[in-house]
């Protein structure tokens, strides 16, 4: 599971608009759809394993997806800034996985969707974390933990996601608008997305990708 300190998630306060229409629906864009929907019912089904809440009771889940930027691969790349302030760098983005090991030893091993998960009851409270792997409460009762659900819940972004440069730091999308927040040390930043391009990018792409000043 992707800890890495205790480093979560999700503010915003900044504006950035996508470079076209067909690039908000990121679902779509990544054609990950039916591997969502695998993914939310594997982890639902370790959330019920585990006991975490009874057979009833309604969960909700909220992804950060862990992607891979393309452009990375590329033989002595160096980022540009203006493809990430117009946001066509979205197009060369890719989905991760994670393959896990099926319980039948017939079975083929099967992928899932990288992702960092909150998983709330309906009325948004953090009851576990996880992913495909494992689900857990022991984060569950952290405070910037519970405080992070609750603002995922209540402002229901389009989609989050990491794609390298220092974790803790992530991109957002709603409606058609690029946003970027920090959560370190109990404290949570909000950053208007051209100013965090042009003046903090190497935190959001690896810094050996950033030309040095």
């Amino acid at each position: 599971m992707h800890y890495r300190g205790i480093i979560f998630i999700i503010f915003i306060y900044s504006q950035g608009f996508l470079y076209s229409q067909d690039t908000i629906n990121m679902i779509d864009r990544l054609h990950i759809k039916r591997e969502l929907k695998e993914l939310e019912g594997r982890i639902e089904y370790l959330v019920r394993k585990a006991k975490i809440v009874n057979e009833t009771e309604e969960i909700q889940q909220f992804h950060i997806f862990f992607l891979r930027n393309t452009l990375f691969a590329i033989p002595n790349y160096k980022a540009d800034k203006e493809e990430y302030l117009n946001g066509s760098f979205l197009q060369y983005l890719k989905p991760n996985y994670y393959k896990i090991s099926p319980q039948r030893l017939w079975q083929k091993k099967k992928n899932y969707l990288d992702t960092s998960t909150y998983i709330m009851d309906i009325k948004g409270n953090l009851i576990a974390t996880g992913d495909a792997r494992l689900v857990s409460i022991a984060f569950a009762s952290y405070s910037l933990m519970i405080k992070t659900a609750k603002f995922l819940f209540e402002k229901k972004f389009d989609f989050v996601f990491y794609m390298g440069g220092i974790y803790g730091y992530f991109i957002t999308i709603k409606e058609g608008k690029l946003y970027v927040i920090s959560a370190f040390f109990g404290e949570i930043e909000m950053y208007e997305w051209g100013y965090f391009v042009n003046n903090c990018l190497d935190k959001i792409v690896p810094s050996q990708f950033v030309e040095k000043k």
